[in-house]
Formats: structure tokens, sequence, C-alpha cells
């Protein structure tokens, strides 16, 4: 009798909130910091489109130099922080280029392909009627943006009546790395328990994407 009595007690326990047999994430991962905002800097040549902005020597320039702000811009925004920032493109066809954004001394690769060149281009160097396409690209992943992406989908969630309680993420996620697009972070993860009766926590793995990294569970 006192076996069945013990056994049961024992079950009792396991379906609690948080019981570690049903809740193998609990209290996985750290706490993300309060206050916690993006700070990205600022692309390191100027704006193109200014007209105070150096005039280019010849139109591969011209098309380089919108490349080059466009894609550290883009960079910076994925970072949400200020490091070093460095880039190149060189011409490799008659509509490719090849750009390398340096973020923190890691390169960010990126495959280009103009599909509207320019028609003229204006005094201050400025291309008209200037598109592209990027066909292949890396994306910078960094510990502060993957916290403020959990941060956003915890409250995203809340609109749809989806409510969890404060997320909290690996120490090991890098300060910096750098991924292809649609790449996952490995060996690193982020976790949030749903509030509700005998819920357990999530796990969120990140992907990386051009607009910064995205977490969601499987």
């Amino acid at each position: 009798m006192s076996r069945r009595i013990i056994a049961l007690t024992l079950a009792a326990v396991c379906v609690l909130p948080g019981c570690s047999l049903l809740d193998p994430n609990k209290d996985k991962g750290e706490p993300i910091p309060e206050g916690l905002v993006a700070e990205p800097g600022k692309p390191s040549l100027p704006d193109p489109s200014d007209r105070k902005s150096p005039r280019p020597k010849d139109e591969d320039e011209a098309i380089s130099n919108a490349l080059r702000f466009e894609l550290e811009q883009a960079v910076l925004e994925q970072a949400a922080i200020d490091k070093p920032i460095s880039s190149k493109c060189r011409r490799t066809g008659e509509k490719t280029f090849d750009c390398t954004v340096t973020f923190d001394g890691k390169p960010v690769q990126h495959k280009v392909e103009i599909t509207s060149p320019p028609s003229s281009i204006m005094p201050n160097g400025v291309s008209r009627l200037f598109s592209y396409q990027v066909h292949e690209r890396d994306a910078v992943v960094t510990k502060r943006a993957v916290q403020l992406e959990m941060l956003k989908s915890v409250k995203e969630s809340a609109k749809i009546n989806n409510h969890y309680g404060p997320p909290r993420c690996d120490a090991n996620i890098p300060e910096v790395t750098v991924l292809s697009e649609k790449g996952e972070l490995p060996d690193a993860f982020c976790y949030a328990l749903p509030k509700g009766a005998l819920e357990t926590t999530e796990k969120f793995y990140i992907k990386a994407s051009s607009i910064g990294p995205m977490a969601y569970h499987k």
C-alpha cells in the first residue's frame, strides 16, 4: 500500500508546471537584460544620393558605391549594434557584382545582379533608374539582435492572445557571427514559458535573414 501511495505522489509532483521530467528546458538560458535597445552604427561611406557626396569617377564606381552603402546599412540593421564596418564591390559580369561587407572583422558576402541598369548619371554621380537583386548573401547574427528578436516575438505573440513569460537565451550565443541567409544558429537557443496551466517551456531556434535574426519554435 505504501508503495502505491509513493508512486501516486511522484506522479502528482511530475504533472506540476516546471517538473524537470516534463519540462527539460526549464531554467535554461539567461534573462535578457532590461532596457535593451538596438544601437546600429552608420555606413563607412556617405549616402551616394546626397549631393554633397564625392563624385564617382565612372558608372562602375557609382553603382559600387550605391551597393556598398545599402548593403552596409542592411548589415548594420541585422546586427543592431555598432561595430567597425567597411565594404568593397567588384564587377564580375555585365550585370553582376560581388560585394563583401566586413563587419567587426568578419566578411559578409553578397552576389548581386543589376536588374535595371542606370539610364544616366547625375552630376553628383547618383544613378537614375538603378535597381538590383541579391541572389546569394550572408547575414550577420549578434547576441543583441537575437535578444531583441525574442523580446519582439513575445510581445507580438501577446497580440494574438499567446502570452509568454520573460524570455531567456543561452549564454553561448556569439556576440557576432556570420551565417548564410536562412542558416540556423547551431547549439544556441532561446526559451519562453507560455502562460497557462501545465504549460512547458518552448525552445526557440534562431535563423539568419536579410532583415535580422528570426526566432521560431518547432
